[in-house]
């Protein structure tokens, strides 16, 4: 029995639980779970996940145990309408240089890890999802038992989920990981407003003005400014995002210019474009025709560099009635994707 077990080595790890269980976490419509199917983790599944465990072995047969283990525990999860998943992972060769007999070096191969495959569950929008979150709770209870072959003889052996946790699906990359996982604060700052950024189909955006409050003054200006210390709503956030609004709507009306906004945790963007990469001709121009530009001051006749400017103009279309000062240089951003 105990060689039985050897495979079942839990190592649990982070798979997304996406599906709700028969134990009151209601879900939506009943999941496919055919056990004559072997369903491998894609990279559009997560982007977080519960890994609730993990097999591996050394011999042909504990190797097949680990496969069957595995295709039993997926079946057992969908059979709870919990989606899961396989992942199989290479083994890992590694060179290392050792000495002989007559302190002569050579080197020698040996295996790092031995192939493992892992079962994950769910399709989490972050590592905070209530869903994930109840789910993993969940699982850590179950005690389900999986059938081996030992020596000819089927044997059942007990699973324990304890360890399990969640974390990101190994199949997507870092980058476009943090580009897939929702920040609840951030969904809540952005969805449904005009002009958001979530609106743009393309994959990079230029950031050309950016805003954190009320942050400097005209030295002319002192005692107004400290007038305003007494109404903190000049210095906030909730002023540097209505800010964004006000200029995204006259990038769009008065420059025709794609605008939109971008809301994070302590600044909001005004961004221009939808660009398919970041070296595209049209996002370069543009952030060339906005950068601050070099100039001669008239009245010291210095070089100075001048950052662009944007005039909302007032009813007889020619007068500025206000104006906004654009980044130095514009920032070429990743379109949040969720």
């Amino acid at each position: 029995m105990r060689n039985a077990a050897h495979f079942v080595r839990c190592v649990l790890s982070a798979s997304v639980v996406l599906g709700c269980l028969l134990s009151g976490l209601a879900w939506g419509a009943k999941i496919e779970s055919d056990p004559g199917r072997v369903y491998h983790l894609r990279k559009k599944h997560g982007p977080w996940m519960i890994k609730v465990a993990s097999f591996s072995g050394e011999t042909d047969e504990q190797r097949q145990n680990s496969i069957d283990a595995a295709n039993q525990l997926v079946a057992l999860l969908r059979g709870k309408n919990i989606p899961a998943y396989i992942y199989q992972q290479d083994e890992q060769i590694e060179d290392i240089e050792v000495l002989d007999k007559k302190q002569r070096r050579q080197v020698r191969h040996y295996t790092a890890q031995h192939g493992e495959i892992a079962v994950l569950a769910g399709n989490y929008p972050s590592i905070e999802d209530k869903t994930g979150q109840a789910t993993l709770k969940y699982i850590k209870k179950m005690s389900p038992k999986v059938e081996v072959t030992h020596h000819g003889k089927k044997e059942a052996v007990p699973l324990n989920f304890k360890k399990a946790f969640m974390a990101p699906n190994p199949l997507i990359p870092s980058d476009e990981l943090k580009q897939r996982t929702k920040d609840p604060l951030l969904v809540t700052l952005n969805s449904g407003r005009r002009n958001s950024l979530l609106e743009n189909k393309g994959k990079y955006t230029l950031v050309v003005c950016s805003f954190y409050g009320l942050s400097s003054v005209e030295p002319s200006k002192f005692d107004e400014f400290d007038k305003t210390l007494a109404d903190r709503k000049n210095l906030s956030l909730d002023t540097a995002g209505e800010s964004a609004d006000e200029l995204a709507t006259v990038l769009r009306n008065q420059y025709k210019l794609e605008a939109y906004v971008y809301h994070e945790r302590f600044r909001s963007v005004v961004t221009c474009g939808s660009f398919a990469t970041p070296n595209d001709p049209a996002l370069l121009k543009l952030a060339n025709d906005l950068r601050c530009k070099e100039k001669e001051d008239p009245r010291t006749k210095q070089k100075v560099l001048v950052g662009e400017a944007f005039y909302l103009l007032g009813k007889d279309g020619k007068t500025p009635v206000k104006s906004w000062t654009a980044d130095p240089v514009p920032e070429v951003m990743e379109v949040p994707h969720w």
